[in-house]
């Protein structure tokens, strides 16, 4: 989507930073499906992976503590607020992992910030992990992944961009879904229970 090439989402011609899809939404997805459609072989565009706890076992107990710690911010996603006509305003702070016992890790590459040098000093390292341990996949046509958003975090790699016109038809279907529909019930639109107010 020529409006988007330059956006965070899935409708973006260039990389994609590492994260967890919908980061700092109210409602996050369990599940992240992708099915490739359409995908030039010549251009090597990959979706990569890493493990939530093959990266948290390089840090140590207090620097869980901190990543615990409503510290950081990550703006919506570029999708809930694109021609949006639900007024998000500001997401609220929230700490990168969900507690210091659990493996949910919420971040967004290049877009989570910390309000804090303790947290910035955490960032760096956790980037720097990420692209140390991450798996890529070259997808090709009717190749399907479906990984599990809360113990994972994933990115699109540009590896060789060989044929620009066919990498702006390449087509991915991507569905997001929870195991517990009453968890987010609440924030879905009347009579559409499928579909997230915003």
């Amino acid at each position: 989507m020529e409006e988007l090439f330059n956006s965070q989402s899935q409708k973006a011609l260039h990389d994609i930073y590492f994260h967890k899809d919908l980061a700092n939404h109210f409602v996050r997805p369990d599940w992240v499906n992708i099915f490739c459609i359409r995908n030039d072989i010549e251009n090597m565009i990959t979706t990569c992976f890493v493990k939530n706890c093959d990266i948290l076992q390089h840090f140590s107990l207090k620097e869980k503590q901190e990543l615990a710690k409503a510290q950081f911010y990550t703006p919506y996603d570029d999708l809930s607020t694109y021609k949006s006509l639900v007024r998000l305003g500001e997401a609220n702070l929230h700490p990168i992992l969900s507690d210091i016992d659990g493996v949910d890790l919420r971040f967004f590459e290049n877009r989570t910030k910390a309000t804090t040098d303790v947290g910035l000093a955490l960032i760096e390292k956790l980037i720097a992990l990420l692209h140390k341990n991450k798996i890529c996949v070259h997808l090709r046509t009717g190749d399907l992944i479906a990984s599990q958003n809360n113990y994972s975090i994933h990115c699109k790699k540009i590896m060789a961009m060989n044929h620009i016109e066919s990498a702006k038809q390449r087509w991915m279907i991507k569905t997001v879904n929870v195991n517990d529909y009453d968890r987010i019930k609440k924030y879905t639109v009347e009579n559409k229970g499928y579909l997230v107010n915003g």
